[in-house]
């Protein structure tokens, strides 16, 4: 018998990611939330703490994404203490853009959200 994955075992074991998830991604999935989420940890020697992309994969059916704008949504989080929590946002249209081509790397991502905030890392509210 093939071990679910935890995603699966939150949402079902037909639920579709619509991607090959690579394996640094971490499954952070829980039942209670809208849909599985999975979280790249990003350790960078600018700042002190751990940072993150979470990835939130919704149902390929609009109509079941509770308000979720797109089938993938990414935001940008932090660690502390063990529990991830929200910092902002990130559009992956002007990530895509800024990264010419190369937006599936997280650090893409951590960098566009950089160069948006000046002094960054005081910048974020919590």
């Amino acid at each position: 018998m093939k071990a679910l994955k935890e995603y699966q075992r939150e949402f079902g074991e037909s639920y579709d990611l619509g991607i090959k998830l690579p394996d640094h991604w971490e499954d952070h999935s829980y039942h209670n939330d809208i849909c599985p989420q999975f979280i790249y940890r990003i350790n960078d020697s600018r700042i002190e703490e751990t940072y993150g992309i979470r990835m939130w994969v919704a149902p390929k059916n609009p109509d079941h994404r509770e308000g979720l704008p797109a089938r993938y949504t990414y935001t940008l989080v932090v660690n502390r203490d063990g529990d991830w929590y929200h910092v902002t946002d990130l559009d992956y249209t002007d990530c895509r853009r800024k990264a010419q081509g190369v937006a599936d790397s997280p650090l893409n991502y951590l960098e566009t959200a950089i160069q948006r905030r000046k002094g960054w890392k005081d910048g974020f509210k919590y």
